[in-house]
C-alpha cells in the first residue's frame, strides 16, 4: 500500500531540505548509500557506518561533513568528538585517549585533533576551559558513541532487523536513542514490532544523572518499517559507561534481540 500510494514517512524532512538551494543533508547521503547496500544484498559499505547519531531529524540538519552552522559558528560531530569552529569540546570526550599524558602529546596522539572535514584555516585546537589532565583509574564514561547489530528469524533469510543504540551530545543538545529497522527481500518493509531503550546516564564529570527504561509502543506492537525511541535534553552533556545503556526490540512470534552500547 505504501508503494501504491507513494507514502513517504520522511516527507517533512525532505521538505525541510528543499528549503535550501544546493543543500545536501547527511540523511540524503545515508539513504543513497542504503539503496546501494540493499541492491548489493547487504554487501559493501553499511550506511550505519557513516551515521553517527541514528537520528533522522539531526541527520537532516547535518550536511555531508556532519556539520551545521548557527549564525557565524560552525559545529561538527566526528568520530573523535564534537567541534565548534574547529575547536574540540574536550569535555565531551574526556579521558577517551588514555591517562597521564601531556597536553602536547594528547593533541598529537594518533592525529585525533587534526582537521576532520572542516573547510576552515588553521589547526584543530583544544578548548582549555573544558580540558582536564592527570591520571584516571577505572572505567571511563563517554558520549558520542554508537553500536549496531543485525537479527534474522531462524530459517528465514528474507527478513532482517537492524537494531541500533547511540548516545550523543551536540551543540547544547544531548540525546539517547534506540532504533530498529525492518527489511524484507532487500527493502524496507512494515512489520509489527516494538523497540525499547534504557540505562544509566551521567553528566560531563561522570556524575550520575538518572536511569530510564522506555518502550514504544507502551504495550503491544506497531506496524512500521522503523521504530525509534528518543530521549533528549538541552543544556547538559550526557555520557554513559560501556554496557550501561542498551536497546532492544521484539516482534510477534517470539523474535527479539537486545544490544548494549559498548565502547
Amino acid at each position: 500500500m505504501d508503494a501504491q500510494t507513494g507514502f513517504d514517512e520522511f516527507k517533512p524532512f525532505r521538505d525541510f531540505q528543499n528549503l535550501f538551494t544546493g543543500f545536501s543533508s547527511k540523511k540524503a547521503e545515508i539513504e543513497n548509500l542504503e539503496a546501494i547496500w540493499l541492491s548489493n544484498n547487504f554487501l559493501g559499505t553499511d550506511p550505519d557506518d557513516i551515521d553517527l547519531t541514528f537520528d533522522d531529524a539531526q541527520n537532516t540538519i547535518f550536511n555531508g561533513d556532519n556539520s551545521f552552522k548557527v549564525g557565524n559558528d560552525l559545529y561538527q560531530l566526528t568520530n573523535t568528538g564534537f567541534y565548534i569552529n574547529g575547536t574540540l569540546q574536550a569535555s565531551r570526550i574526556l579521558n577517551d585517549y588514555g591517562s597521564s599524558i601531556s597536553k602536547s602529546d594528547q593533541i598529537n596522539k594518533n592525529g585525533i585533533f587534526q582537521n576532520a572535514g572542516y573547510h576552515i584555516s588553521g589547526p584543530m585546537t583544544v578548548d582549555d576551559d573544558n580540558y582536564s589532565f592527570g591520571a584516571f583509574a577505572g572505567p571511563i564514561c563517554k558520549t558520542n558513541k554508537k553500536s549496531k547489530a543485525s537479527f534474522s528469524p531462524i530459517g528465514d533469510n528474507t527478513q532482517r532487523f537492524e537494531l541500533k543504540v547511540a548516545i550523543h551530545s551536540i551543540f547544547i543538545r544531548s540525546g539517547v536513542k534506540g532504533k530498529v529497522v525492518h527489511f524484507k527481500n532487500n527493502k524496507r518493509s512494515r512489520v509489527e514490532m516494538a523497540v525499547a531503550a534504557g540505562g544509566m546516564i551521567y553528566n560531563g564529570p561522570c556524575s550520575f544523572l538518572f536511569q530510564f527504561d522506555e518502550r514504544i509502543p507502551y504495550t503491544g506492537f506497531k506496524k512500521r518499517k522503523e521504530l525509534a525511541i528518543r530521549k533528549h535534553a538541552v543544556g547538559e552533556v550526557w555520557k554513559t559507561y560501556s554496557g550501561s545503556v542498551a536497546s532492544s526490540f521484539n516482534s510477534p512470534g517470539n523474535l527479539s534481540g537486545s544490544l548494549p552500547l559498548t565502547f
